[in-house]
């Protein structure tokens, strides 16, 4: 039987170019100094280092064949954004966030299907994940920054009348950017998430939260974190962006940014937040998974919010963590269903 994501041994796995003169009266040939294809390196950037993931990483992967788009966000010295963007003559729009260690990829399944029911679908990579732009330095990755980053990206975009499916960090951020901009948002559904505040911290969430510093690979994460089996093809998609340990900055970072104690500044954010949250009359649905024991618990609060009171909350059997992987055509039920 495969280990539940409570397992803590999951997250403990473990040229130069020369110039050189044939002939002495040959043109004197000044040495070019070519970066490596991976990087791309903004010397003046109050982020210091960037870095790009080759687009090598990201050939032939299995099942994802989305046309890629970018944006650059302002106020950042121009740190790039990938999205992906499809059905684009669709009126109604879902904006989807991942959460970590993951990436676009984890939409895959249901972006053709959602596609299909009539919705334009745009999901965005977190800065630090999947094709954006990564800071290599952890600092650069705070909670504040990513909220800053992604509520660039929804008005880059001049999205409104948006419908909205959150999970995992996706949550943590994207609720705030939805609270901070309350009249671009038409419907929210939350799964596998929430502003944790720091007063309902799993066990299995510490376990992570330690394991996350030292875990090798995140497909191997993502495996665990699964009721289905993903294959061997589907595991390396979900470790692509990731090529060296200088470009897992943001999947190291950011579970030592959630909130563990109420007395942590973000906890209290967070707090405030939540109030703010329970009051607005916003349509809100819960979609979590049966197993998922990361925010186990969080779903029955959330449900006592004005906009949660009276809608079709669901709880999806056989499916862990990352839900979208497990039941991608229930979630697109349930979802195209609530945002109709």
């Amino acid at each position: 039987m495969k280990l539940l994501l409570n397992s803590l041994a999951v997250f403990t796995l473990l040229g130069n170019i020369s110039c050189k003169k044939d002939d002495v009266n040959a043109p004197t040939v000044t040495p070019v100094v070519i970066k490596p294809p991976s990087d791309t390196v903004s010397t003046t950037s109050v982020y210091g280092v960037i870095l790009r993931t080759p687009e090598a990483r990201f050939k032939d992967l299995k099942d994802y064949n989305f046309q890629e788009n970018y944006v650059f966000l302002e106020g950042t010295d121009k740190l790039r954004m990938h999205y992906i963007d499809e059905g684009k003559t669709n009126k109604k729009v879902i904006l989807l966030l991942h959460g970590n260690p993951a990436w676009v990829y984890n939409f895959r399944k249901i972006v053709p299907l959602l596609v299909a029911k009539g919705y334009r679908v745009i999901a965005p990579d977190l800065i630090g994940f999947g094709k954006s732009d990564k800071p290599a330095n952890r600092a650069v990755i705070t909670y504040e920054n990513q909220v800053a980053w992604t509520e660039s990206f929804v008005k880059k975009m001049n999205l409104t009348d948006i419908n909205f499916h959150v999970q995992d960090w996706g949550g943590l951020i994207g609720l705030r950017v939805a609270l901070q901009n309350k009249s671009l948002f038409s419907k929210i559904a939350i799964s596998n998430t929430a502003l944790m505040d720091g007063t309902n911290v799993t066990p299995y969430f510490r376990s992570w939260r330690t394991g996350s510093q030292t875990v090798a690979t995140y497909g191997s994460v993502m495996e665990q974190a699964t009721f289905k089996e993903l294959s061997a093809e589907e595991e390396a998609a979900y470790d692509a962006p990731f090529p060296e340990e200088r470009f897992k900055a943001a999947p190291r970072e950011m579970p030592l940014k959630v909130p563990i104690s109420p007395t942590d500044p973000e906890g209290i954010k967070n707090a405030t937040f939540n109030q703010d949250f329970a009051k607005w009359n916003i349509p809100i649905v819960t979609i979590f998974s049966i197993k998922d024991d990361i925010f186990k618990g969080e779903e029955l609060k959330i449900q006592q919010f004005v906009g949660a009171k009276g809608q079709p909350h669901s709880v999806v059997k056989d499916a862990d963590h990352f839900i979208r992987e497990d039941q991608p055509q229930v979630m697109t039920d349930l979802l195209s269903t609530f945002f109709k």
